[in-house]
């Protein structure tokens, strides 16, 4: 019996901690922080691809403006 538990949670075990941590993140309310962290992420990455390319995406939009 001790051999069946022991399988089952080195199968499982990340799975189960990776649940009691997101259970735990929502009960304190600790997502909308990292989503708001991930939202500034990305739109400041945004930001600096456009800034270093800024032929190349004035280029698509003007063809994303033609073909609309």
């Amino acid at each position: 019996m001790g051999e069946k538990i022991e399988k089952f949670f080195k199968e499982f075990g990340g799975f189960i901690i990776g649940s009691i941590f997101g259970i735990i993140l929502i009960l304190l309310n600790v997502i909308d922080f990292i989503v708001a962290i991930l939202v500034v992420l990305i739109f400041g990455f945004l930001g600096a691809y456009i800034q270093r390319n800024k032929a190349r995406v004035k280029e698509i939009l003007k063809n994303l403006i033609e073909k609309w």
